[in-house]
């Protein structure tokens, strides 16, 4: 075999592609860096090398991990309630392990956040009331809401009313937590900062947790705090020397308060230094970080997607693994929809892949049968 990978010669690339397979099997499938070092302290020839490079084995690829999610993106919102994250997250209570069901609620463009907790059993209808109290009603219907797809988030009474207020939904994929990233960090953020008011006031009561369930409103973002870019001033603060009196004025005041007029160069000013602050994290933590590969998928491949665990027969299992094979229907933004036997998926692009060979001969065998 080493007799046909150092030959010099002209070769069938086939031969040498056949005894880089069995070259890599007996080495115990190593990775394709590996095995060019392999052949090069074996006086392998350039061909041989080369095509080491790009060796592609479907039993590695079956069981390769997916890809990681791209560590960055540009903003694409700059204007408060153009979209709104939903997430349903667990709170310390007031007594020892206890954990309470709150709603976290963040805009996308300001970082305002209101973390909602409720005492009844989470419902699509419980989640609807609390959406509509404790946010439509003073901000008004946002442009698009992100959630995960929980059951509960996807209920009739929760998504069906709120398209008909005219925000779109907008579902990540499974097992992609990082598409509904920005809200689920505000709501880690929020219960490490209740972790630490908890242990210091160590309340007793319901009503006395409840008073520490308080976002605090004067940690900046890039300078500025979320209710100075909602509301166009910082929060009124009790026994703050740094208070100033706003005074009153309906929206037409700035054409003739120059107080007013500097208020809204403040704020439009503000929504400018997020941006480009965002965009500089994000150019910076991008440039760091290693390359990830765009996968573009069309409608008709034959692909496997990734599950961290599946229900089978109401037992949970957990595990990372590939299922398939099944059938690329289209894109919803960024995320594949894929069918499988009779379930229609919305898989992240990182979590798909092309099936192997060998899946695709038993999906063949499969649809024959």
């Amino acid at each position: 075999m080493f007799e046909a990978l150092a030959i010099q010669e002209q070769v069938d690339p086939q031969k040498i592609k056949e005894s880089l397979m069995k070259l890599h099997r007996n080495l115990g499938h190593p990775s394709n860096a590996d095995l060019v070092r392999v052949l090069k302290h074996g006086q392998a020839s350039n061909d041989a090398i080369k095509m080491a490079r790009d060796l592609s084995c479907d039993f590695c690829t079956a069981r390769k991990a997916p890809t990681v999610a791209n560590p960055g993106k540009t903003s694409t919102v700059t204007e408060f309630n153009q979209r709104v994250g939903l997430d349903v997250k667990f709170l310390p209570g007031w007594k020892p392990n206890q954990r309470v069901t709150a709603l976290n609620i963040v805009d996308h463009a300001t970082s305002y956040q209101l973390v909602v907790p409720f005492f009844e059993t989470e419902t699509s209808t419980v989640l609807r009331k609390l959406y509509l109290e404790r946010w439509v009603q003073w901000a008004g219907p946002p442009c698009e809401v992100i959630l995960d797809p929980a059951r509960t988030n996807l209920g009739k009474a929760m998504v069906e009313l709120t398209e008909l207020e005219g925000t779109h939904v907008h579902v990540t994929a499974t097992g992609a937590h990082w598409q509904l990233g920005k809200t689920e960090v505000h709501g880690g953020w929020f219960g490490r900062v209740l972790s630490k008011v908890l242990d210091s006031q160590n309340p007793q009561t319901r009503e006395a947790w409840l008073e520490c369930v308080v976002k605090n409103q004067m940690i900046q973002s890039y300078g500025f705090t979320p209710s100075q870019r909602v509301f166009g001033k910082h929060p009124d603060m009790p026994g703050d020397l740094l208070n100033e009196p706003q005074p009153i004025r309906r929206n037409t005041g700035f054409l003739h308060d120059d107080a007013i007029a500097r208020t809204y160069a403040i704020r439009t000013a503000a929504r400018k230094a997020v941006l480009e602050l965002k965009d500089d994290k994000t150019l910076r933590r991008a440039m760091l970080a290693r390359p990830r590969h765009d996968k573009p998928f069309v409608a008709g491949d034959i692909v496997a997607y990734w599950r961290d665990q599946t229900w089978n027969q109401g037992l949970l299992s957990k595990g990372g693994k590939w299922y398939g094979s099944g059938v690329v229907l289209g894109l919803i933004g960024h995320n594949v929809v894929i069918a499988h036997r009779n379930h229609i998926l919305r898989c992240a692009p990182e979590q798909v892949r092309l099936a192997t060979s060998e899946e695709r001969a038993q999906n063949c065998l499969a649809s024959k049968t």
